[in-house]
């Protein structure tokens, strides 16, 4: 099967949730090398994004559960959240600035290169899939979680300074559901609790931009 026919397939290596998060920096970055034009729509034949958001219902919260949500986006979050958990190889030349592991899959550099209508649906899809996360997480024991609070907390500040790269209005869902995500415990720390938290997401943070 080639990656496209495996993205439409249903679960596979490149969207099975335990599978990436398991996987080395490597095999990580190589991954985010393919997801940056295929969330960007550069990709033919991929599955639309903004179909897929047109289909959200938002009668009910999250609109439809983490297993439902787009395998595309599904498999975004899961690889920003584990690349904050790896580390890349040193090289030799200790002079330049080691770069973040998140940094080969920029969400904003994607939103910046896809046509408005993508990077609508785009950002809608992300927030709907990292509440749905979210609300999965909060119903396994904590032993189980696969994924630490600073991991996700870190990944709504990407959809948050994607949601503020957009060069159009972001779609309001969009902001509502960042909103619903910011305030679920799950991302509480006493260093964070969730009011402080959004205040500086609002004022001095990654969503400052869309509410000027």
């Amino acid at each position: 099967k080639d990656q496209l026919t495996l993205l439409k397939d249903g679960v596979s290596f490149l969207n099975a949730v335990p599978v990436i998060q398991k996987a080395p920096y490597a095999e990580l970055a190589a991954q985010a090398q393919f997801w940056k034009p295929l969330l960007a729509g550069f990709i033919q034949g991929a599955p639309s994004l903004s179909k897929t958001a047109a289909e959200l219902d938002f009668s009910c919260m999250p609109p439809k559960p983490f297993a439902e949500a787009s395998p595309i986006c599904r498999a975004t979050l899961v690889i920003l959240a584990a690349l904050q958990a790896s580390s890349p190889e040193q090289g030799g030349d200790k002079s330049r600035p080691a770069a973040k592991p998140t940094d080969c899959l920029s969400l904003v550099e994607v939103i910046e290169e896809a046509s408005e209508a993508d990077a609508e649906a785009l950002v809608l899809l992300l927030a709907q899939a990292l509440l749905a996360w979210l609300a999965e997480l909060s119903g396994q024991p904590k032993s189980q979680r696969q994924v630490k609070t600073a991991q996700l907390r870190t990944t709504l500040l990407k959809i948050c300074a994607a949601t503020s790269a957009m060069k159009a209005n972001a779609p309001p869902e969009a902001i509502g559901l960042l909103a619903f995500a910011a305030h679920h415990p799950l991302l509480r720390s006493s260093r964070w609790p969730v009011q402080r938290h959004w205040r500086w997401l609002c004022n001095k943070g990654p969503l400052a931009a869309a509410f000027k």
